[in-house]
């Protein structure tokens, strides 16, 4: 009984330090804070996570979605192995879209990446998404080997174009070149054309490899 209110207080705490970020930012997720929000003793917080930095870490982490690529790549690998990673480009880049737009605390983890860099959880969490998107280049790099077509470059704009799309327009709080992602329309041209880039370059290195240009 005592283990099982153990874990249900850690969930309790977790699930409230989400709430506080999703409303208010990653800022005002402080130990009283969370105290009065969660109706538990913050004692508890340095009990079961150590300190309010711990348990932010373990919060971000689990709501990253990107996390679960991350810890399931050597089975994924095996199904994007054929398409040398294009369609795992595509399903990241997509998953950033929707994610990004959707979720604050994915809001809130670019927006800090972007203004502070002494956060050790930040620069984890960072080191984390960088360590897949590896991965990700090393099933591209047969295809795009001896070819003009530098895929990293080209999967680095594409998600800062994707960060910087959002984050502008929830900032500003006006649409940006006519692109406006809360209509649905807008929305599915971005997704469309995430699609349309992929198979733009992955055909181009074929042709450029003296291949069909069909994938």
């Amino acid at each position: 009984m005592q283990k099982r209110n153990k874990q249900l207080t850690i969930e309790h705490l977790k699930k409230t330090a989400l709430t506080i970020i999703k409303k208010e930012g990653i800022k005002e997720l402080r130990v009283n804070r969370l105290e009065k929000e969660s109706g538990m003793s913050k004692r508890l917080v340095y009990d079961y996570f150590g300190s309010i930095e711990n348990l932010l870490k373990i919060v971000l982490k689990e709501n990253d979605p990107w996390q679960p690529y991350a810890i399931l790549f050597e089975k994924i690998k095996l199904n994007h192995k054929i398409t040398h990673g294009k369609e795992l480009a595509t399903i990241l880049l997509k998953k950033q879209l929707s994610g990004l737009l959707q979720d604050r605390v994915m809001q809130e983890i670019n927006l800090l990446a972007l203004t502070n860099q002494e956060s050790e959880t930040l620069k984890k969490l960072s080191q984390g998404r960088n360590e897949l998107v590896e991965k990700l280049f090393s099933l591209s790099t047969e295809r795009f080997e001896n070819t003009t077509i530098d895929f990293p470059v080209i999967f680095a704009l594409l998600t800062a174009g994707i960060n910087y799309l959002i984050l502008y327009q929830n900032k500003q709080e006006e649409s940006l070149f006519g692109i406006d992602l809360h209509d649905e329309n807008s929305f599915q041209k971005l997704h469309n054309s995430i699609e349309q880039i992929m198979s733009l370059i992955y055909k181009e290195a074929n042709v450029q490899q003296g291949k069909p240009a069909r994938i």
